[in-house]
C-alpha cells in the first residue's frame, strides 16, 4: 500500500476569520428556533424529593434547587419530581389524571386497582370491598 504525504498549511495568514464569510441563512437555519423568532419564556422551578436529573442540555439539578427552564426542558416523565414556583401559563398541564380506574382480579378474592395506563395503583392486593372503596376515594 502506497502512502502519501499531505501539506497542510497553518500559518495564520491563510486562515484570517476575516475571510471566512458565512451567508445568513445559513445562520437562521442553524439558530434553535421555536416557530415564532422568539425564545420560549423560562419560569422558576424546584426539585422535589431525593437525588438529582440531568436535563437535556446536561445541567445537573439537585434535591430542593431552584432552577430557570422552558416548560419544554423539562422531560414528561420528571414533572412530578418539580414544582413550577411561578405561574404556570394556562394551556399547560403538569400531570394528566383519567379519573377512570377499574378492579381487576389478582388472585382468588384478592383484587388490584387499575388506572386508565394499566398501572396497579395499590401496594398490596385488596379484598374486592376495600378495592371498590378505594376507586370512590381516587374518584373524589
Amino acid at each position: 500500500m502506497e502512502r502519501r504525504r499531505i501539506q497542510i498549511k497553518t500559518s495564520d495568514e491563510d486562515m484570517a476569520p476575516a475571510d471566512v464569510v458565512i451567508p445568513e441563512e445559513v445562520l437562521k437555519s442553524v439558530a434553535p428556533d421555536n416557530g415564532t423568532g422568539e425564545e420560549p419564556e423560562k419560569l422558576r422551578w424546584r426539585k422535589i424529593g431525593g437525588g438529582t436529573f440531568r436535563m437535556a442540555n446536561g445541567k445537573i439539578i439537585k434535591p430542593n434547587q431552584v432552577f430557570s427552564a422552558a416548560i419544554e426542558d423539562i422531560p414528561e416523565g420528571f414533572r412530578k419530581i418539580v414544582i413550577p414556583l411561578s405561574q404556570l401559563p394556562d394551556e399547560v398541564s403538569l400531570v394528566v389524571d383519567s379519573g377512570k380506574y377499574e378492579v381487576q382480579a389478582a388472585s382468588p378474592g384478592w383484587y388490584n386497582v387499575i388506572d386508565a395506563q394499566g398501572k396497579v395503583i395499590n401496594e398490596k392486593s385488596l379484598r374486592q370491598a376495600a378495592a371498590k372503596e378505594l376507586i370512590e376515594s381516587l374518584s373524589q
